[in-house]
């Protein structure tokens, strides 16, 4: 009994492990969300050290899309709205992003996550220049 008790808990564990890495081989976002509503958000901070957010996309997850991704490449800090968890790791994995959640009920169309580049980034290498 015992063992077969240790065997799945390390087979969830190697499931939960490899998330990120099915997520971007299965490509595309899905669309989980009930309400179908999905948000691309920039995320700028001013000198003074105050967040300001502009609107990039609204709508179903195919079309913002494309949004997500050319900000991604831009190298710039995104908040999602209404993305699954799945393709928010999978972009994050493929693109060399940091993902964490965003204040947790502020949102109406589920979870908000805020990405931002990784270590190694041309971001990182600008603050360490200045």
């Amino acid at each position: 009994m015992f063992a077969r008790i240790g065997i799945s808990a390390v087979t969830d564990f190697l499931d939960s492990a490899t998330l990120p890495i099915r997520a971007a081989l299965g490509g595309k976002l899905t669309d989980t969300n009930p309400r179908g509503a999905h948000k691309v958000v920039l995320l700028t901070e001013a000198p003074d050290g105050v967040s300001v957010e502009k609107s990039v996309c609204n709508g179903d997850a195919a079309g913002c899309e494309s949004a997500v991704v050319s900000l991604m490449q831009e190298r710039r800090k995104i908040v999602l709205d209404g993305f699954p968890l799945e393709a928010v790791a999978g972009l994050c994995f493929k693109h060399n992003y940091r993902w964490r959640f965003h204040s947790p009920g502020s949102s109406q169309n589920g979870i908000r996550f805020v990405i931002e580049p990784g270590k190694g980034s041309d971001a990182d290498a600008r603050e360490v220049r200045l």
